[in-house]
């Protein structure tokens, strides 16, 4: 009953992101960018065993123009998101995030850093959790609340104090 008891507590509250805190409401907003490029370990080929890309090359998923020199009739999905990362234990956080969702034009993700899936849920719908801080470590977010927009081919990622 016990063990049940944690696990069903963990799926509603999992553990926080350790390394993201609150940006301070009297501190400066901060921009900075991220450039998705990677450098492919081995050769890719497509479905009919045709050379697609050689192993060394660099690629960021996000310059279409590069992507078509390498591969002329490649599929590009485009990135067209807003990623908004937020403390959800924080009122003021999700009261925020509510103004910010307004705004926004097209595809958004809310995503937790901190706090109860359940009832960050009930206030903003469809919500995400960044397990393990993967996404926050990879595009550096260290302040919440964050948002993070296609910029060219980066990504501008702002954290903003409320």
């Amino acid at each position: 009953d016990n063990f049940k008891k944690r696990v069903a507590e963990h799926v509603i509250r999992p553990t926080p992101v350790s390394f993201v805190s609150d940006a301070k409401k009297d501190s400066k907003e901060k921009i900075f960018y991220y450039t998705p490029n990677f450098t492919l370990q081995k050769n890719i080929y497509d479905a009919n065993g045709k050379l697609m890309f050689l192993a060394g090359t660099t690629v960021n998923p996000l310059n279409e123009a590069q992507v078509k020199k390498i591969v002329p009739d490649a599929v590009i999905p485009s990135f067209n998101e807003t990623l908004i990362f937020i403390n959800a234990d924080r009122k003021s956080q999700i009261n925020w995030t509510k103004q910010k969702i307004k705004s926004i034009q097209g595809i958004y993700k809310i995503i937790l850093v901190k706090g109860n899936l359940k009832k960050a849920s009930n206030a903003l719908g469809r919500i995400y959790f960044d397990e393990s801080g993967v996404l926050c470590h990879l595009f550096h977010i260290n302040r919440v609340p964050a948002i993070v927009t296609r910029n060219g081919v980066r990504l501008k990622i702002k954290e903003s104090p409320v």
